[in-house]
């Protein structure tokens, strides 16, 4: 680091001025000639910047754009996520890509959180092939939560008869836990239940998930069933959870 800086001084890009606190120390700043340089260099950067984004499509550079802004957000000196929660989004309904998207996210957050294994992700896959099979407009809903045109939650009601809605699919991203966008979802669903007069809405989950068994809990599901199992490289309990809505 010395030689660079005595290869700078040579150069008169830096000059160096005695601290009026510490005769031994040193402040390092930039000299006329080391300023030019530094804008030259930044020009220079910019123009390459600029160049690469050019060759970019339009969806690409959004992409670029929302990934950078995300960038900013996480290593902001004051980063929180209730910050970030305040620019999510809502919307109801798949768009082609989502499914997809969802089945990573399960397979991903499950996998790091719970240990399950990868057995776990066909799951999941064969549950949204099911859906597709069956959905029906009239009685089914998905709802997304997106930050920077990215989903990071969701939640879904599938109907069972006439009178019955099952709750699926209820995930929320670790960064926006604990600002109130799960809540928001689990309360959009059980509103759509009542709305469609449904006499009861039940979901299927496992007792790992103890974090979101809490949140059902307080929406006023009740435990019916519990049942040990051996899937997905863990021994569990296998747990169903209903509302009566009537």
């Amino acid at each position: 680091m010395s030689r660079i800086l005595n290869l700078f001084s040579k150069k008169e890009i830096i000059s160096k001025i005695k601290s009026k606190d510490d005769g031994r120390a040193y402040h390092i700043v930039l000299t006329d000639t080391g300023k030019e340089l530094l804008k030259e260099l930044n020009n220079r950067s910019a123009g390459q910047i600029l160049n690469f984004a050019q060759k970019l499509g339009s969806e690409e550079k959004n992409m670029l754009v929302n990934s950078m802004k995300t960038i900013q957000n996480l290593l902001s000196t004051n980063y929180d996520n209730h910050i970030l929660a305040g620019e999510v989004t809502f919307r109801e309904g798949l768009r082609p890509g989502d499914i997809g998207y969802l089945i990573y996210l399960h397979g991903i957050l499950y996998s790091k959180e719970s240990g399950y294994s990868l057995e776990f992700e066909g799951y999941v896959a064969k549950t949204f092939a099911d859906f597709l099979g069956h959905y029906s407009p009239e009685h089914d809903r998905v709802w997304l939560a997106e930050y920077n045109q990215q989903i990071i939650g969701c939640i879904a009601i599938v109907h069972h008869g006439e009178k019955e809605g099952q709750l699926r699919w209820f995930l929320t991203h670790p960064v926006f836990r604990g600002t109130g966008i799960g809540k928001r979802l689990l309360k959009t669903a059980i509103d759509y239940c009542r709305e469609k007069d449904y006499d009861n809405v039940f979901l299927l989950t496992t007792s790992i998930q103890q974090r979101a068994i809490g949140m059902y809990k307080k929406a006023g599901f009740i435990q019916t069933e519990s049942v040990e199992s051996d899937q997905w490289g863990k021994t569990l309990y296998e747990e169903r959870f209903d509302l009566k809505l009537k």
